[in-house]
């Protein structure tokens, strides 16, 4: 293993039992030692905007344009939060897992591969009118966002940010404490 892939690995205990679709979390599992874990799962497909590019290109040929650089990891972050509000209440082990369509992976890739994000001190990049409206959009439903941020990530255990390569195929890509 290469030292730049030094937090794509993770290592896995056998599971005593697992439940599905708990009322907080997705999951909830006991490894045969006893110890509790709970996950909480979100998924980031592909945007709007990527979406009209993809049918302008089908439509027109060859079609891009700009890509904000801090959306990706701005949108991740927010992401984590939402799960690490949904496993606040949970006493056991607490893991948040964003899985990331494969054809809107190069949005995130950067930042992950660069450790843009500090997990230990998480907070937003300033970002464009699209961030900024985004943002406030979501404080109707977490009015304390901003203020709260850094503690409510810093409080679960493990991020894992996972790929879904197409189908049922899905890759964890980077785990962080």
């Amino acid at each position: 293993m290469t030292a730049d892939k030094a937090n794509r690995v993770s290592s896995v205990e056998t599971l005593a039992f697992i439940r599905a679709n708990c009322a907080a979390h997705d999951i909830e599992a006991t490894t045969a030692a006893g110890t509790l874990t709970a996950f909480e799962v979100k998924s980031i497909g592909i945007s709007d905007d990527e979406f009209e590019v993809i049918l302008r290109s089908i439509a027109q040929g060859v079609s891009g344009g700009p890509a904000p650089v801090y959306a990706g990891p701005n949108y991740l972050l927010f992401r984590v939060y939402e799960a690490a509000k949904q496993l606040t209440a949970f006493h056991g082990t607490r893991v948040a897992i964003v899985i990331i369509d494969a054809v809107t992976w190069s949005s995130f890739d950067l930042a992950l591969e660069g450790h843009w994000l500090d997990w230990a001190h998480p907070m937003f990049f300033d970002a464009n009118e699209a961030w900024e409206r985004f943002i406030e959009n979501q404080m109707h439903r977490y009015p304390n966002v901003m203020t709260e941020l850094t503690q409510v990530v810093r409080d679960i255990d493990r991020v894992w940010v996972v790929r879904r390569l197409g189908g049922y195929q899905y890759r964890l890509e980077y785990e962080f404490p």
